[in-house]
């Protein structure tokens, strides 16, 4: 089962690359950038399919957790939906900051752009760090 995590999360390592390569255009990661139009959204199927990769890991990593430590069924539940809430609070903040950083609505410094594009591609790797890391303890 560790092996099935391990694919995962290589898997996802692999679309975040894929997605950095889809945004290219966008500024401040070509000088001078382009604005996002309509087209964009298509990106955010590339970032569905990270983190439900994403999630698939957790559920198995939370399994794997329960059966090597002889928990019941009840804990396992309870880690599991915990999990879970913790991976979709960090994914809904991963749509905030693509959404920030994609909008023409706001004029944005190029500071203000790069910190958006740390957090839009930082926050999934961590959570395939950590998720990397827990299985690897367990």
């Amino acid at each position: 089962m560790a092996i099935t995590i391990y694919i995962l999360l290589a898997l996802s390592i692999g679309m975040t690359g894929l997605l950095f390569l889809g945004h290219r255009p966008l500024a401040p990661l070509s000088n001078p950038g382009v604005n996002a139009n309509e087209a964009a959204v298509i990106l955010l199927m590339g970032m569905a399919v990270r983190w439900i990769m994403l999630a698939v890991a957790v559920v198995l990593a939370a399994w794997l957790t329960v059966l090597r430590r002889n928990w019941g069924i009840g804990p396992g539940i309870g880690l599991a939906a915990g999990a879970l809430v913790a991976h979709l609070a960090l994914g809904l903040a991963n749509l905030w900051v693509w959404n920030l950083w994609v909008s023409v609505i706001y004029d944005k410094t190029p500071a203000q752009l790069w910190m958006c594009v740390a957090a839009f591609f930082g926050i999934p790797i961590l959570v395939t760090c950590a998720i990397g890391l827990w299985t690897a303890m367990v």
